[in-house]
């Protein structure tokens, strides 16, 4: 079903203009995804019935618009990076799947219905979306690092993602800035005269 939805929205997302920056695009759907992972087993468990239904489906449904957010922006920004970083985004695509359905075996088999009561099956659904929510706090906190990685800065200049300084505004900053030392230095001296 998040695939269906990460598609739609993808979709949806092409055609909007961008009014935001990769970041703070990046950063809102990582925020949203973290309330996700940690939102959904609480419904679940705390709610009954068609509210919980509903209640999980609109998590589903948020989790999934900033999937695509997230995917639709990291793509945009490996375009300006070297194609080596395209490469290792896929792998890392890649691997974090594996990672995660791994930790949900391992999960399954610590806590699952195997193991005996619905109090576990809980507690494995706690533990498994708590270290989901866990890894995409390292994200952010990775995404903030990148952000003031000078590599990252100069790739990306071409973005629009961060101010370009014009050369010629500089030079004649600078040549202003020499232009009034020198006519403070001289008017201090002719002060002191």
């Amino acid at each position: 079903m998040n695939f269906v939805l990460n598609v739609a929205f993808q979709l949806i997302y092409l055609y909007t203009p961008k009014k935001y920056s990769f970041k703070s695009q990046i950063l809102f759907s990582f925020i949203i995804s973290m309330l996700s992972m940690l939102g959904l087993p609480l419904a679940v468990i705390f709610l009954n019935g068609a509210l919980s239904f509903i209640v999980t489906s609109i998590i589903i449904l948020a989790q999934g618009l900033a999937n695509a957010i997230v995917l639709s922006n990291l793509y945009a920004i490996t375009s300006f990076l070297p194609f080596e970083f395209i490469i290792a985004f896929s792998t890392g695509q890649g691997l974090a799947g594996i990672i995660m359905n791994l930790t949900r075996y391992a999960i399954l088999a610590s806590f699952g219905a195997n193991s005996g009561t619905e109090k576990n099956i809980i507690l494995g659904s706690i533990i498994f979306f708590g270290i989901s929510a866990f890894i995409i706090g390292l994200c952010i906190v990775f995404l903030i690092l990148v952000y003031k990685n000078s590599y990252f800065i100069t790739q990306m200049k071409n973005s629009g993602e961060f101010p370009v300084e014009n050369n010629e505004e500089k030079l004649m900053t600078s040549d202003e800035n020499q232009k009034n030392v020198v006519n403070e230095n001289s008017s201090s001296n002719v002060i002191k005269s």
